[in-house]
């Protein structure tokens, strides 16, 4: 007997996932005769998300979309039967009306491993190149060991949602920001692909705008349109059935009405409603309020952080497609901009810190009805936290902005891109582990990196530094002066060795000092007092590993001696003057010869 389940669009997972690795779900949801209540005999039911447990195993569970669901079914025939047109499909259209619960019921439907990407990967095109594209391009085993060809018809689905949200490369304020090359990557992954692939965009414009417009041309159009209100109060019916929950014909219609198209909505918003009952009535519509789409969340803000009243600061937010973690990350950001006094900001951050205990505990516990309490908490707590009122307008942050929670975090993690990138070189140059050029090396050479312009301007050209990396070991911005002025050195060092080298070839003589120049590695670990690691099959070498701290005060002791020796050697020759012996001033100039390649030997010197 076929399945007439529903269609209940895809709840992101926050990590790569496979078809096989999701939870499992109910094994055929077409039986819909009533039941005893699950609330009272399998009270844990209510701690799932009803959005993942009535997703559709299959593509004919999926109700409404008929057409674009034939159109997706005659494009995977095609690549099954080696006779594919476009090698990516497209499937676009508004939030919660099926198109991720498509795609995987597809893979399902021809046992087809899901290599799947979405909110939580890193955009950028070096990361699409290392995970999608190999996916794309390589053969595959089973979980079981068991290899699998294409040639037998057993492909992986490249699987990219929200590919929407892939932009360009920003500008010098955001350029830790944004992805960089993303679409480039995209476009450069379907040329190479033998595997099928589906990207998901809720803004197709979006996609295909910039270096993304090749995409018009490569890929297969599939529109995915809203859930109509017929079929979303069918749906909601059935799962009130299977939950044993008592629904009255207007409590489904309110929802549907409601959720005006999106069907993931309209299912959480019945579960919230039937959250600790068996039965819902008319009245209890009133709990959800209207869900503005458009909702303004600057208003809510206002709402909250201006006025005094628990009731609206709380009803604020339920105007809004927002979630309590999302609501709590904006307070969080404008608390401080508007509180002026410090127990204020002090009583508003404790009801914020007791929200966040709440929604903890909701995703540990998996008890939903604890999202209420921690929007309570976070907006009407806070109103009310205020000992006067605040007036004069105050410009509010969003969290995604530049200067916001979630940029702060972004640009702290491409910084943390960019130190590992430097640690990955300084560990091939002294034949250590990252994790010891992390800890002792770096610090020693960040050290000497803002102190020994020398130093700064050898490293860069040794370890062939980028502006970021170079920005990072000097604390500076990338486009500063001081990070411009090394690579202008660099270059002027580059023209004058050019002619040196030029005017060698002509005259015939070898290059001054060609052979003298220990390794860099080896220059590195004799600052910090360590033993180089030999090279892979080599016997290892005792090490003398010191901490970063050590190093910075060797460091800084050697820099000493060499300036007393600096101002010590002027010294002596003018103490002889022109009434020196040739010589007694001939001894004294090999001294300060000898003194300065003894220094050069500790590594320094050369820097």
């Amino acid at each position: 007997m076929p399945h007439a389940s529903i269609l209940i669009p895809h709840y992101s997972s926050l990590i790569p996932t496979t078809i096989s690795s999701r939870e499992p779900r109910i094994s055929n949801p077409s039986i819909l005769t009533p039941h005893p209540s699950p609330l009272t005999t399998h009270p844990s039911l209510l701690a799932s998300d009803w959005t993942e447990r009535y997703r559709p195993k299959s593509l004919g569970e999926i109700v409404g979309n008929g057409e674009a669901v034939s159109e997706l079914n005659a494009w995977a025939d095609g690549w099954d039967k080696g006779q594919a047109k476009k090698k990516c499909a497209i499937l676009m259209g508004t939030p919660g009306c099926g198109k991720t619960s498509a795609a995987l019921a597809l893979a399902a439907d021809r046992k087809w491993t899901v290599i799947e990407l979405n909110a939580s990967d890193v955009r950028s095109g070096d990361r699409i190149r290392h995970i999608a594209l190999t996916g794309a391009v390589n053969e595959t085993f089973t979980e079981d060991g068991t290899f699998v060809s294409t040639l037998t018809g057993k492909h992986k689905l490249i699987l990219m949602d929200e590919a929407d949200n892939l932009y360009e490369r920003g500008g010098a304020a955001d350029s830790g920001f944004l992805d960089k090359g993303g679409k480039r990557a995209i476009v450069d992954m379907i040329k190479e692909t033998r595997q099928p692939i589906i990207l998901i965009v809720n803004d197709y414009y979006a996609l295909t705008s910039g270096s993304g417009r090749e995409l018009n041309s490569l890929c297969l159009q599939i529109k995915f349109r809203k859930v109509d209100r017929r079929t979303t109060i069918k749906a909601l019916h059935k799962i009130c059935i299977i939950e044993g929950i008592e629904a009255a014909p207007e409590v489904l219609e309110g929802i549907a009405d409601r959720a005006e198209g999106d069907l993931r909505s309209a299912v959480r918003d019945l579960q919230t409603l039937a959250t600790g009952r068996t039965k819902i009535a008319a009245d209890d519509l009133k709990s959800l309020g209207y869900r503005d789409r458009e909702g303004n969340i600057w208003e809510a803000m206002r709402k909250i952080l201006k006025g005094s009243s628990f009731d609206e600061a709380r009803n604020s937010t339920r105007n809004l497609d927002e979630t309590p973690e999302g609501i709590s990350m904006w307070l969080d950001e404008n608390i401080p901009l508007e509180y002026k006094e410090p127990e204020d900001v002090e009583r508003a951050y404790n009801w914020l810190s007791r929200a966040d205990i709440f929604m903890g505990r909701v995703f540990r516990r998996q008890h939903y009805a604890l999202w209420g309490y921690a929007s309570a908490v976070m907006t009407g707590g806070v109103a009310l936290s205020k000992s006067r009122p605040y007036h004069g307008f105050v410009k509010y942050q969003s969290p995604n902005m530049a200067n916001g929670w979630i940029g702060k975090m972004s640009r702290s993690k491409g910084m943390r891109q960019v130190r590992n990138g430097i640690c990955e070189k300084l560990s091939e140059m002294t034949h250590n582990s990252k994790k010891e050029a992390r800890r002792e090396i770096l610090p020693a050479v960040k050290y000497l990196f803002a102190s020994d312009w020398g130093f700064s301007i050898s490293m860069t050209k040794k370890l062939e530094l980028d502006d970021e990396e170079v920005a990072f070991l000097l604390d500076e911005d990338a486009d500063s002066l001081k990070v411009k002025r090394i690579f202008d050195e660099i270059r002027s060092m580059e023209k004058q060795r050019a002619k040196g080298e030029a005017k060698a070839a002509n005259s015939g003589a070898p290059e001054q000092g060609a052979g003298d120049m220990r390794s860099s590695g080896a220059q590195i670990c004799a600052i910090l007092g360590m033993a180089q690691k030999p090279c892979a099959g080599s016997v290892p070498a005792k090490q003398a590993r010191e901490s970063s701290t050590a190093a910075r005060q060797h460091v800084e002791k050697q820099r000493e001696e060499r300036q007393h020796k600096e101002r010590e050697t002027p010294k002596s020759r003018k103490s002889l003057g022109r009434f020196a012996e040739p010589e007694e001033a001939k001894q004294d100039e090999g001294k300060a010869q000898k003194s300065k390649k003894e220094f050069s030997q500790k590594g320094l010197a050369e820097f």
